[in-house]
């Protein structure tokens, strides 16, 4: 018999739940405006309410259904227009996206209500599209009852997952955590960084889950200032960053301190941390 969810997707009945009362989209905007004609279609039923928070260089002109918000961030850095954003966030649930994501709207009342159900769970998705395809398939092929919570963020971390991870469905408390952590320690810029950070400090909140569904689609899209592409680093470029991050003994402290949250003690942390990146970027 099929599973059905305690959450009311189509806003009829009292027997469910309000989805809007339980999730929160946060959209973030920037520079890459000729895509919010697909991205707010696709979104024009969506039955949760959504935030739009945009550090473009001049303001969006966007239609706002009853309940959305528009935050106008200019040229803010990422990390810090999200905890202004997260001021906002009043629901248990919510995710992060970018301004080419097109979520399956089913997987996200699915994710929602796994979480609902699982107390112990903080982070809940589905497959990507076919360009991570493989990634997710690895991941559901994992047990993550039989490892421990270090062993988990390095499993994740050595399949390059974290891209992932922080656009998924997630508890908001783990989500303020994670951006108070960041923005409290300067060392921790460039924002390149922050994926990785998201995925070491979700590791320690909670269990992930990754559903076998439909979670996520792309639109085609490059971000444009003053009519050129803007030129992201490479994987080699990246892979760079990182091993000068492994040599930056205060960046890597930095990156440890999470650690200490949960109970490790900073030599540990600080081992930990340096033996992590050792281990992916040498």
């Amino acid at each position: 018999m099929e599973k059905r969810s305690r959450f009311n997707v189509k806003g009829r009945g009292k027997e469910v739940k309000n989805l809007k009362d339980y999730f929160t989209l946060v959209i973030t905007i920037h520079e890459r405006k000729h895509t919010l004609e697909t991205i707010q279609k696709h979104y024009s039923d969506a039955p949760f309410n959504i935030i739009y928070s945009d550090s473009s260089r001049e303001k969006t002109n966007l239609y706002l259904r009853e309940g959305d918000t528009y935050l106008y961030f200019k040229n803010e850095l990422y990390y810090k227009k999200m905890k202004k954003t997260l001021d906002l966030v009043n629901t248990p649930f919510v995710a992060e996206i970018c301004d080419d994501m097109l979520l399956n709207l089913q997987s996200v009342v699915e994710c929602v209500d796994f979480l609902d159900k699982n107390k112990d769970y903080v982070v809940c998705d589905g497959l990507y599209s076919e360009k991570y395809k493989n990634i997710s398939n690895r991941i559901l092929n994992i047990d993550q009852n039989n490892l421990s919570k270090l062993q988990r963020v390095e499993f994740f971390t050595r399949v390059n997952i974290w891209h992932a991870l922080n656009h998924a469905v997630v508890r908001t408390k783990t989500l303020k955590t994670i951006y108070n952590f960041v923005a409290n320690d300067p060392n921790l810029y460039p924002i390149r960084m922050f994926d990785k950070i998201w995925s070491y400090i979700s590791f320690f909140e909670g269990r992930h889950k990754k559903l076998n569904i439909r979670y996520c689609d792309y639109v085609p899209t490059v971000r444009i200032l003053n009519d050129a592409r803007i030129k992201y680093p490479t994987l080699l470029q990246k892979n760079l960053l990182f091993s000068q991050i492994r040599k930056d003994q205060q960046k890597l402290l930095s990156l440890s301190k999470f650690l200490t949250l949960y109970g490790y003690g900073d030599e540990e942390s600080f081992l930990f941390t340096q033996n992590l990146f050792r281990k992916n970027f040498e």
